[in-house]
């Protein structure tokens, strides 16, 4: 798991800090309640049995991801490999045929922006 990776995935699932779970609830990972080090949840708008995990801040959204999904992408430095394994691990990208292709993506961007002068 590389910075690159992490950085990728939260941009992504954020919609880049866009998103209301980001933006309302800090929540830059797509996690749902309950998990480790969440203060609350958020309903989600479309279906109120979803509850969307909150926090205090990126700090501890990351580090929730890391504590239960973070050996699925252990060691993971490639962005396929890495996207593909949060995929197969059935939750993430729920639905969404060009999540791993789409998340590869996000992260070879923030390789590209961390590789600029």
């Amino acid at each position: 798991m590389t910075t690159e990776a992490i950085l990728g995935l939260s941009g992504y699932e954020s919609g880049w800090g866009l998103e209301r779970f980001a933006q309302e609830g800090n929540n830059f990972f797509g996690l749902h309640w309950p998990v480790s080090f969440a203060t609350g949840y958020l309903v989600a708008g479309g279906n109120p049995q979803v509850k969307m995990a909150t926090f205090r801040n990126y700090r501890e959204s990351a580090e929730s991801f890391a504590k239960h999904y973070g050996e699925i992408v252990l060691g993971l430095t490639d962005p396929e490999d890495f996207a593909n394994a949060l995929k197969a691990s059935g939750k993430f990208g729920v639905g969404n045929k060009t999540y791993a292709q789409d998340l590869a993506g996000a992260i070879r961007a923030v390789v590209k922006r961390m590789d600029c002068p």
